[in-house]
């Protein structure tokens, strides 16, 4: 979804299928989405032993809602940074711009929240997540 976005807006063409390409994409995956589960629990979980405390117990569920909202709009983000940078590149990329992560997965995760949004989530922070993620590219 997120090549047929970019396709629309810039109008680069496709890029073939190779099976080095697939393999290459599929370990990249990989390491960034354990990577980003990794931290995204450990942040969760201090953030709840944080929590346990009474004085900052009413911050701790927003602050693990934002943590959670930054690895999703990551996630989202990254469905378009896979072609253009390599993961250390990509997570400059979005510390640099932490705000629109955090923007686009505090909006995917309030549409999972709903019932009918659930259809719609992925989708809808894909095309978002790819759109300006394409405006703050140094390379467009």
């Amino acid at each position: 979804m997120s090549e047929t976005v970019e396709h629309k807006i810039a109008g680069k063409r496709d890029v073939p299928f190779t099976f080095k390409k697939m393999v290459d994409d599929l370990i990249r995956g990989i390491r960034i989405s354990l990577r980003n589960i990794i931290r995204e629990l450990l942040f969760t979980f201090l953030l709840f032993l944080l929590g346990l405390f009474p004085l900052f117990s009413p911050f701790a569920p927003v602050a693990i809602f934002i943590v959670s909202a930054y690895y999703a709009g990551f996630g989202n983000i990254d469905y378009t940074l896979e072609r253009f940078y390599r993961v250390r590149q990509s997570v400059t990329f979005v510390r640099r711009h932490r705000g629109l992560a955090i923007g686009n997965g505090t909006v995917f995760l309030l549409l999972l929240f709903t019932g009918v949004g659930f259809f719609f989530a992925l989708p809808l922070g894909t095309v978002a997540a790819t759109v300006e993620t394409l405006r703050r590219l140094p390379e467009r």
